[in-house]
């Protein structure tokens, strides 16, 4: 004996799975892909503000692209953002993250994102949303059995690729263990789902980077509980 399903439906007969979909994060994400596709139409001035876009549908938290039916990131960048690749897109998804259009413009997408390769590196790990001022940077470079500060802006191609050897270690194939302290409060972050919170440190201190004002309480409860 066969039974056929039947869709279940409110008094009116509206089919109620219409109702799974968020009404806040579907407006939400008609807004963004509208901001896309206009960005899209401006080749010239409109980069940034496209995959700006682009980072807050497959990067927030629940993803928007859900609310368009699509099950990851990857299904949703395939059938919207076709004729590039996803790496491709991830790469600049951080570029247009950090940097502001001006930056984009002066040093390049490539060398921009060697710049983010140092300083994740040095930070050993994300960088949170926080915006670079690349004329602010120096990278180090090691010229035989020292090394000494380059300002980015002034950097060659080949010393962005030695400095970021320089960063990630010796042997320049896996990145260098991360301090103690670091490592506990990425753990901690990562279970209190603050894992997009920037935690690097240098001469001792420790800087929190990226940190969304609605955050600030969760942020609290975490560092209470980490032990230098």
């Amino acid at each position: 004996m066969t039974t056929t399903k039947t869709r279940k439906t409110s008094a009116k007969g509206t089919d109620l799975r219409e109702g799974l979909v968020d009404k806040a994060l579907k407006k939400r994400y008609d807004e963004l892909m509208a901001r896309y596709h206009a960005a899209l139409a401006d080749e010239s001035s409109g980069w940034d503000a496209r995959f700006e876009a682009l980072d807050e549908i497959i990067n927030s938290d629940p993803p928007y692209y859900l609310a368009a039916s699509y099950a990851t990131a990857k299904q949703f960048l395939k059938a919207e953002v076709p004729q590039e690749s996803e790496r491709n897109i991830r790469t600049k998804i951080l570029v247009a993250r950090h940097f502001d259009p001006e930056d984009e413009s002066r040093y390049g997408i490539t060398r921009l994102e060697a710049l983010i390769g140092i300083l994740r590196a040095e930070a050993g790990g994300e960088l949170g949303r926080v915006k670079i001022h690349p004329e602010r940077q120096k990278v180090r470079v090691k010229e035989g059995k020292t090394t000494k500060l380059v300002p980015f802006a002034e950097a060659t191609r080949d010393q962005l690729k030695a400095a970021i050897r320089l960063a990630q270690g010796k042997t320049g194939t896996s990145r260098a263990a991360l301090p103690p302290l670091v490592a506990a409060l990425k753990k901690a972050l990562a279970g209190a789902k603050l894992a997009d919170v920037g935690v690097s440190i240098r001469g001792g201190k420790v800087t929190l980077s990226g940190i969304d004002a609605v955050q600030f309480a969760a942020l609290a409860k975490v560092l209470k509980g980490v032990k230098g």
